[in-house]
This record gives C-alpha cells, structure tokens and sequence, in this order.
C-alpha cells in the first residue's frame, strides 16, 4: 500500500514539473517575440499543450493553467507593446479558458466513466468471486477464458491449467449431450437450465453437478453456472428413503392406534364404572355400556340428552362448575334416591378436555360405592361396639378398685348412722352434733353419686364434640383410676402449662383414650415391680401426666418409668390383638382402640417415645379449634 502511495507522489511531481517547464517555455516565447521579434503576435498554438495537459490530469483545477497563460497573454500587450491594441490575443486568451473548460469537463466525465466502469467490473469480480458455486466463461470453442476462485476448489485445480482448456474435457460425457447443448446456445441468448451430470474422479470421487448456461451474442460467448448437488441429492435420498421409512411407522402406528382404541372402547365398555363424556351445555356426547345399564336406556337414546335428566341436578351442576374451575377433580360423593329401592353412593372424577373441534367437554367416571359405604358404616358400627366393649372390660378390670372407692364413703355413712342410732337407743344423743353428722353422710352420698354418674357416662356411646377444657378430661380419667393407682402405690404427678386454650371434642372418646394408655402403664408397672422385688430391690413406681401447646396442637404425655418400648416394636404396638404379655393375660386391644378413635373418630395422633426415665412416653396432640385462636394469641403474649 505504501509503494503505491509513493509511486503516486512520484507520477504527482513528475506531472507538476512538466506543467512548470511547459509554463516556462511559454513566458519565454512571449518574451521572445515581444522582445526580439519586435511583434504583437506571439506563437500561442504552443500554450494549449500545458493547458490541455493540466486539465486532463487535474480536471477544472487545470483552469488555473489556462488563465495563468491568458493573464500573461493580455497584460504582456500591453507592458511590451506601449498600448498597441491586438483584439486577436483577447480572443485567444478566452479560447485558452474555453478549451481548458471544455477539456476539464471531457475529462471529468471520461474519468467518471472509466471510474464507473471500473466499479462495475469491480463488483462483477467480487460477483464471481465470492458465488458459491462454480462460475465459468467460455468462447466459442467451449474453453475456459474465466473462472472464479470456487471453481479452483471445486475441481481441485490451478487457473494456469485450467485456462484455454475445453470444459468437457474437465466434465467428460459419454453421451456428448453436455456438449450439444453448449453449442446450441452459443452466439444466442437461449438458457440451459437444471442439466445434471454424473461426475467421477480419482480426486473427488463421485459427485453430482447441476449445469445452468446463458449465451451471449457479444463475442459468442456464453456464462456457465456449475453448482456441487451432491449434498442435495444425498439428503434428497435419505429423505426419500425418510418418508417411505416415515409412511410405513405412520401406517403401523395408524393400526397400532386403531386397535389401542378399540382396546380403550373395549376395557371402557366392560368397566363396572359408569363412564360419559358432556359438553359445556352438560348434554352428553357419550356413554360406556354401565350407564346404559344405569339409566335403562340405549347409548343412541341417551348422546344428545342432558345429563340432569339422571342424575341429581343440583350436585351435578355444582360438581361441573369445579372442573371448569379447577380443571380436574377427584373423589366427589354423590347420593342417588332411586324410588323404591336404596340410596346409591357414587365416588364421581372429572377431567376437562378439548375435543378435535376445538371445544371443551368434560369426561366424567363414577363408581358405585354403595356396598363400600354400607361395609364402611358396618365397620364404623363394629368399631364403635368394640370401643363400647372396651370400656365395659376397663370397667371389669377396675371393679375391685371401684368397690373399694365406693366402700369407702359407705363405711362412713354407715358407721354415722350406727352412732346416732346407738346414741339414740342410750338417750344420749346431742342434737348439736348432728349437722356435722348429716354433712358427713352428704358427702359421703354426693362422692358416691359423683362416682356413679361418671361411671354410667364412661359407659355410654360416644356423644356430642364440645368445647372442653383439657385438664378436665384428665380429671374425669383419674375419678376412675385414682383409688386403682393409690392402691397400687404409683406416684402421679401433674404439670399442666398455664392458659391452655379449650378443645373441641368428644370427652367421652378421649377420656376411654386417656383411661386404656394409664392402664396400660399400670400394668407394665406392677410387671416390673414384682420382677424387681424378686431380685430384691425396690422400686417405685410413677407416672408423669403433662399437658402443654405444641405448635396448633395440645399435647397429652403420660410417661411412666417401666420398661419402655423397644424399637422394633414401636411401629407395631397400636396393630390390634399386639401385646408383650402372656397368652390369657391381655387382648392387645386397648393400645389399637386407642389409636383408632384418635384417628378416625377425634382427628388426633398418638405416639411412643423413650423418656428420661428409662420407660414409655406415649404423647396424644389434638387440633385446637381455628375459634380459639384467641387462647393461641394470650399465650403467645
């Protein structure tokens, strides 16, 4: 780049010094015939040489030259010739500008001319180059006068080889029909267009070639367009091969799906599960054979009904509205009253779906659970017989333990009642005594009363849920099983966190829960008491009740120092019929009776952890009531 900058300075100057040299021959010519020759016209053919010079080199700035030479015409009249007028020199000196103009412009437009023409011969280079395919020229004789650099590389060839050469030499055609062709359209403006040939070299091995050629008349010459299909044609082939591969999976995966439709129709029809399908306005678009049977009717009868017509209107509206919602649902109930026979309970699902019209529909399956829900009811009926039985056998094994609490304030009333009478009989009696006597009997009576009255609830079948305070429950368990634990020396101790709020449940249930876990204990107690005894130590038995707020529950512990359970068995100790104990010496019951009413009757859990004192900690937490949120709030304050 910089040689040729330094080689246009160089062209520059060498330009300037002509022009100088030129100038200076005409000042000397004027000076010469002014001077020596004694003449007012000077020999001015001369001065149009630097004048055309400079504007064919520098375009209008040559004009300069021009003026230059008229100025030095006109004033050297009349400096040399004392006011001689000549008008020939004037009209020479505005033909000099004149000339000068009319060559500055030819030149201007001659170089715009060359500069555009070389532009155009530019951008068809740069055209040829930079085509992807192969792009050639060709005379007459079919040889090569111009290739582009993709062509070079294409053939893997060099332009000194490949110039002057006839192309089909490069492109051999056994058929000639190349050849034919090329001729044909030589010194036309005809086109041939997509001819494709087969290719083969040791080089680039076997390729393929589509040929685009146009005549032209100028000079017979014709522009030939060589693009490598090769590619193309591979992928056309593998395409092809693609879509027959493509036809036959569509086809096997057409009778797969025909016949996974007739497997759904089939398991469909044979489901036990009444199953149809409803539009947004609920009228049913179809139906499995199980509603058919539902409804004793055919399926053409039913598509096209409302669905209400069968099916409880209300619940059905109700059970639509949240699939439209929500999208899915699941394990809906739903009653049917069928005239003249029982109430039909259904578990309804729903999905929202799109069909191939565009539309949304609802998808709708329903199982009968009538029989379910009559042996659930059973169950539940059982259940509750057994709980009931329960404590009628709680009962028994603490009948010593109430007749002892019972005889208690009898054997008080009894020996009042002896003393008075006997006083009496003596005539001894003091009327101020007696008050103090009757009070006694009273309480005596009222203790009894309270033990009865408790015993009969304890006795009932569940009742209502209500509001209870918790230590209350405890209180009502321990009226029962106080003298039994006195009895047999276990030491109870309480902690009741303050400000506990109130739980909504059904005392009755929760106090039997209460009563079989301290049973529990108390048997496991005494089991150790006398294994120790017969090692000849002591040991005291006891047993620690705590209540307290755990999070949104109230948690009951009741935690013993017996045994423990150990953990292989703490996820079997609530199973029905478990126990650690002899054949003969316990059901295995109270713990599961426990467990269940806690969990499908009170909405409660039960759990066994170690404890500090080396036994059982069996915790129950029941849910606090969102209305007592007050409670939860005083607490945390």
């Amino acid at each position: 780049m910089r040689m040729v900058q330094a080689m246009i300075r160089e062209k520059e100057k060498i330009k300037i010094l002509t022009i100088v040299i030129l100038l200076g021959i005409s000042c000397f010519l004027t000076y010469y015939f002014h001077i020596v020759l004694k003449t007012a016209v000077i020999f001015t053919h001369f001065f149009y040489i630097p004048i055309i010079l400079a504007c064919i080199w520098w375009k209008r700035k040559g004009l300069l030259v021009a003026i230059f030479l008229a100025v030095l015409l006109i004033f050297s009249q009349i400096i040399f010739k004392d006011g001689v007028k000549n008008i020939d020199n004037y009209v020479r000196a505005f033909m000099f500008i004149v000339i000068a103009y009319v060559v500055a412009t030819l030149s201007e437009k001659i170089t715009k001319g060359h500069e555009e023409t070389e532009r155009q011969k530019n951008f068809s280079e740069n055209i040829i180059t930079t085509v992807p395919q192969s792009l050639l020229i060709l005379d007459k004789d079919l040889r090569i006068k111009k290739a582009n650099l993709t062509f070079y590389k294409v053939f893997q060839t060099r332009p000194e080889k490949a110039m002057g050469s006839n192309l089909c030499d490069l492109l051999p055609d056994k058929e000639g029909k190349l050849k034919n062709e090329l001729t044909r359209i030589i010194g036309t403006e005809d086109i041939l267009e997509d001819f494709e040939m087969l290719y083969q070299s040791e080089k680039l091995g076997e390729r393929v070639f589509n040929i685009i050629a146009k005549g032209m008349i100028i000079e017979e010459e014709e522009v030939i367009l060589i693009q490598d299909i090769t590619d193309r044609k591979l992928a056309e082939e593998k395409l092809r091969r693609f879509s027959e591969e493509l036809e036959l999976e569509v086809e096997k995966r057409t009778k797969d799906l025909l016949k996974e439709k007739n497997y759904t129709r089939h398991l469909i029809e044979s489901s036990t599960d009444f199953q149809l399908t409803i539009d947004d306005d609920g009228k049913i678009m179809d139906v499995n054979r199980a509603f058919e049977e539902f409804v004793g009717k055919s399926r053409g009868d039913i598509i096209g009904t409302l669905i209400y017509k069968y099916l409880p209107r209300k619940d059905m509206e109700s059970f639509i509205k949240k699939i439209f919602e929500k999208k899915k649902v699941r394990n809906i109930e739903l009653s049917i009253d069928v005239p003249g026979k029982e109430i039909l309970h259904y578990n309804l699902s729903g999905t929202l779906f799109t069909s191939l019209d565009g539309e949304l529909g609802v998808y709708i399956s329903a199982r009968d659970m009538t029989e379910v829900r009559r042996q659930h009811d059973e169950l539940l009926a059982k259940e509750k017989q057994l709980a009931h039985t329960s404590r009628l056998s709680t009962l028994g094994e603490m009948a010593s333990a109430m007749a002892h609490e019972i005889n208690q304030p009898l054997s008080i009333i009894s020996m009042v009642a002896e003393g008075i009478f006997r006083d009496i009989e003596k005539d001894r009696i003091d009327i101020s005594l007696l008050p103090k006597d009757l009070k006694d009997i009273l309480f005596s009576i009222n203790r009894i009363d309270r033990i009865i009255t408790h015993m009969r609830t304890f006795t009932r079948q569940p009742g209502e849920w209500k509001l209870i305070e918790p230590e209350q429950i405890l209180n009502n368990a321990f009226i029962i099983l106080s003298e039994q634990f006195r009895v047999h020396s276990i030491l109870v101790s309480r902690h009741i966190e303050k400000n506990l709020p109130p739980i909504k449940t059904d005392p009755n249930q929760l106090e039997q829960v209460f009563i079989n876990i301290l049973i529990n204990a108390d048997q496991v107690l005494d089991e150790k008491k006398s294994q120790k005894e017969q090692l000849g130590e002591s040991f005291q038995k006891q047993m620690v009740v705590n209540i307290f707020q755990e999070g949104e529950d109230v948690v009951f512990e009741f935690a013993d120092n017996g045994y423990g359970v150990p953990d292989e068995i703490k996820s079997r100790i609530f199973e029905p019929f478990f126990t650690t104990k002899d054949p003969g010496e316990g059901t295995g019951l109270g713990l599961s009776i426990a467990y269940s009413i806690l969990n499908q009757s009170l909405n409660g859990r039960i759990w066994v952890e170690d404890n500090k004192m080396r036994g059982a900690s069996f915790k129950v937490a029941l849910p606090i009531e969102k209305e007592n949120q007050k409670y939860k709030n005083k607490k945390r304050g």
